[in-house]
């Protein structure tokens, strides 16, 4: 893929951003993650937080430098999100997945853009999908996503009335999460509750966010190559009917029950495909 040139980033802005990579278990992709970090063009801050500390997680720790915090009380992964946003001590930061590659210029681009538009409460861009090795510029799942965001983004990079935002994520969550950068400004003046929905827990909060002042901006170029694979914990649960229900609860804060019923099968269906 190719990108266009760029002006670099002040230093003092990469230094308000920290990448929290959120490491579970031994991941064989937590290593190929923290190298696309380490990688990026603009440097910020990386440190790893984890429930499940193991020699594998330490010493890839050690080997990159990078400080590793150790969360002593796990119930499940939203209490390791709230653990690792306790940890963050800059205005800016991301929620690095394991499984994830980030583009070497990801940090770049991005922090041009909380730049531009001050007010931000979430920046996210597009995205590639990585299936056994294969890199995939289009899905099913991505076409859908790509189809929700036109509309809003066709003549600005901005969204920032709570109505647009709303309508924005009523057909669905069209914003990879792992490609946030989130001002912890913003985000420390929800609620910060989203335990009931698991694998849904980012819907959820960016419905609670959309509600506040501030700006969701889209940066469009395509900066992660997110990583599918039967062993995540998402691809689990999409043939459940417990998920089901939580795209159902999810649906309903926007539309008529019948409405979200259809809707929520449809999700579901679409989830599923694009597994395969």
């Amino acid at each position: 893929m190719k990108f266009s040139a760029g002006k670099t980033c002040e230093s003092a802005t990469a230094a308000r951003h920290t990448f929290v990579v959120l490491a579970y278990q031994d991941s064989p992709y937590l290593e190929e993650c923290l190298q696309s970090l380490v990688a990026q063009t603009v440097k910020s801050g990386i440190i790893i937080t984890t429930s499940t500390p193991s020699e594998f997680i330490t010493s890839l720790a050690d080997k990159y430098g990078l400080n590793l915090i150790i969360n002593p009380m796990r119930t499940n992964a939203t209490d390791d999100m709230k653990f690792a946003f306790r940890q963050v001590e800059t205005d800016y930061f991301t929620y690095a997945h394991q499984d994830d590659i980030y583009h070497p210029d990801y940090l770049k681009y991005m922090l041009k853009m909380t730049q531009s538009y001050p007010d931000f409460q979430i920046v996210f861009s597009d995205y590639y999908e990585l299936k056994k090795g294969k890199v995939r510029s289009w899905s099913l799942l991505l076409l859908i996503k790509r189809l929700i965001l036109m509309p809003f983004y066709l003549f600005d990079h901005s969204l920032s009335s709570p109505s647009s935002k709303k309508r924005l994520l009523a057909l669905g969550d069209p914003i990879c999460y792992p490609t946030l950068i989130i001002n912890k400004s913003r985000l420390e003046q929800t609620q910060f509750d989203f335990l009931s929905l698991e694998s849904l827990s980012d819907w959820y909060l960016l419905t609670e966010l959309s509600q506040y002042p501030g700006s969701f901006v889209f940066c469009p170029k395509k900066l992660l190559y997110r990583r599918l694979h039967n062993a995540s914990r998402t691809i689990e649960l999409v043939n459940t009917r417990d998920y089901y229900n939580r795209v159902l609860k999810m649906f309903s804060k926007y539309w008529p029950r019948w409405i979200a019923v259809l809707l929520a099968k449809l999700f579901s269906l679409t989830n599923f495909l694009n597994k395969e």
